[in-house]
């Protein structure tokens, strides 16, 4: 018998690839996929509190993700790293500078040079 922890389970994955097919949205929020799922913003939270992460955290995790993959993708050499920032959803050049050194250690440049990208 499906009990409410599948259930979540199901929701939980249906607000992950909600978050995926809107990364690149500037301006993607927990009401935007909330109202996608037509359940409230504080189920959505809970869902990704039951996997010890949040909303916000893992929109991030994902943007960097995707960004790190692309700079140093041949098909991407020639977008400025600021242009792939923009495509992953980041609307403020310093602020992915930022995020990006604090996840990687490297500044994305320093990361696109290394990579040969």
């Amino acid at each position: 018998a499906a009990g409410p922890a599948p259930a979540r389970g199901l929701l939980l994955q249906a607000a992950l690839d909600a978050v995926e097919g809107r990364l690149g949205d500037p301006d993607l929020a927990p009401a935007v996929v909330a109202r996608h799922l037509c359940v409230s913003v504080r189920h959505l939270h809970g869902l990704f509190a039951d996997h010890g992460t949040t909303f916000g955290r893992w929109v991030l995790r994902r943007r960097l993700e995707h960004s790190h993959r692309d700079l140093v993708d041949p098909a991407w050499a020639h977008c400025t790293v600021g242009e792939v920032a923009t495509v992953w959803g980041f609307r403020d050049a310093s602020h992915f500078a930022r995020v990006f050194r604090d996840r990687y250690g490297v500044s994305p440049r320093e990361h696109r040079r290394a990579r040969g990208g």
